[in-house]
C-alpha cells in the first residue's frame, strides 16, 4: 500500500523527519532506504551513534550533530561510530531540506523528547514478531553476535519498551 507524503512544514526549516523504530531486525533499515529511494530522502542510521560504552545510543550527540543543525536549516554533520568500533570509521553528512529518515532501535527515545520535544514530523513503530525478528538477527549476524544479542540487545530493548512505552509517542504501527 502506497503512502503518500507531503511537507506542511513546522515553520523550523524546510526538512521533513520521519522517525522509524522497532526492535532489532524489524525492518527499519529496509523501511528507510525505500523510503528514501521513493521520496528521494536521506537516512540517519542510529546504529551510527553506538560508541563503545554507549548503554543504547549517543542521544547528545545526535541532538546536537544531527537535529539541532537541521532544525536551524544547516547541513548536518556527525561521526560514524559503530558499536565495535575503537574510534568514528567516517563521517556522515544531511543536507538540510526535503526528507529526512532517523532509524534505529529507541528513535523515539525519552532522553531526546526530553531536551528538545518531539523532534519528529512522523513516527512509525515496526511491529514484528520475535520468531521472524530471530531468524532475520540468525541470517544477517550469525554466531558471531548472539552472545552479545543475548546478554545486551535484547534485555536493553525489552526494558526501553517497557520503560518508555514508545509506542505512545508512535504516529503509526506498521505490523508484519
Amino acid at each position: 500500500r502506497a503512502v503518500r507524503i507531503r511537507h506542511q512544514g513546522r515553520g523550523h526549516s524546510l526538512t521533513f523527519i520521519v522517525a522509524i523504530d522497532g526492535f532489532g531486525a524489524s525492518g527499519k533499515s529496509s523501511l528507510a532506504r525505500q523510503l528514501a529511494r521513493q521520496y528521494a530522502g536521506q537516512v540517519v542510521t542510529l546504529d551510527d551513534f553506538a560508541r563503545p560504552g554507549t548503554p543504547t545510543w549517543e542521544h547528545e550527540r545526535f541532538i546536537d550533530e544531527v537535529f539541532l543543525p537541521l532544525r536551524e536549516g544547516r547541513e548536518a554533520s556527525y561521526q560514524i561510530w559503530p558499536h565495535d568500533a575503537a574510534s568514528p570509521v567516517g563521517a556522515g553528512v544531511v543536507a538540510s531540506g526535503g526528507l529526512v529518515i532517523v532509524e534505529g532501535v529507541s528513535a523515539l527515545a525519552l532522553a531526546v523528547v526530553e531536551r528538545v520535544g518531539r523532534w519528529w514530523d512522523l513516527s512509525l513503530w515496526l511491529d514484528v514478531s520475535e520468531e521472524k525478528r530471530r531468524r532475520r538477527i540468525a541470517a544477517r549476524d550469525g554466531d558471531g553476535l548472539a552472545e552479545r544479542w543475548a546478554d545486551e540487545w535484547w534485555p536493553s530493548e525489552r526494558k526501553y519498551f517497557r520503560d518508555e512505552q514508545p509506542l505512545r509517542r508512535a504516529d503509526f504501527i506498521v505490523h508484519g
